[in-house]
């Protein structure tokens, strides 16, 4: 009788680690091309980006179908791997998804650029629900209102060599980033962009 008893709990045990191991495996999102990419975030800015609802730290891992926010003074650019990068302004919040051969950017709010490598197809919906897309056969550059100048740039030189850039309202987003320090100069600057700005009179 006891033997039996040990037995039917062996069974179970076995049971449910197999069933808990199902779980893990369905906690990892999916890539549609069946090999995922891992991404990884970098913040600029005094703030903490959030992943998923966790704030988290400049460096850490981003998954396919993650939802980045980021806050007023903040900034963040995440590699996807291969398949680009996304350059975040500050006070935004998306979703993103990628894999070897595509990636697409939800914009919630706020503003953001999408840079696609070449042989990767790209699409960003911004927050007015319009799309933009990217055919893939070049390095491209497609982005929100506020990186209009940088996708134009890119645009002109035919989907190559300035695919790789991101510019905020037309200056590189390097110098942006140390011209206004990273601090409250960047909810000043986008309060006053975003805002409803009315056209100076003429003399």
């Amino acid at each position: 009788m006891r033997s039996s008893y040990k037995i039917a709990s062996q069974l179970l045990a076995v049971v449910l680690t197999f069933a808990l191991m199902q779980v893990c495996v369905l906690a990892i999102p999916a890539s549609p091309s069946g090999t995922p990419l891992f991404g990884r975030l970098s913040s600029n800015g005094t703030q903490k980006v959030m992943v998923n609802g966790n704030e988290v730290l400049s460096g850490t891992t981003v998954l396919s179908g993650s939802q980045i926010q980021t806050p007023s003074t903040t900034g963040a650019t995440i590699t996807l791997a291969s398949a680009g990068k996304l350059d975040i302004a500050p006070k935004t919040n998306l979703m993103v998804t990628f894999d070897k051969t595509g990636a697409s950017v939800q914009v919630l709010s706020g503003d953001a650029l999408l840079t696609t490598s070449q042989g990767v197809k790209g699409s960003l919906t911004g927050p007015d629900g319009k799309a933009k897309a990217t055919d893939g056969l070049n390095v491209s550059s497609i982005g929100t209102a506020m990186y209009q100048d940088g996708s134009k740039d890119q645009d002109k030189n035919g989907g190559q060599g300035g695919g790789n850039s991101c510019f905020i309202a037309g200056i590189p987003c390097a110098l942006f980033w140390v011209m206004v320090g990273g601090g409250s100069a960047v909810a000043a600057y986008f309060a006053a962009t975003r805002g409803n700005n009315s056209s100076p009179s003429a003399p």
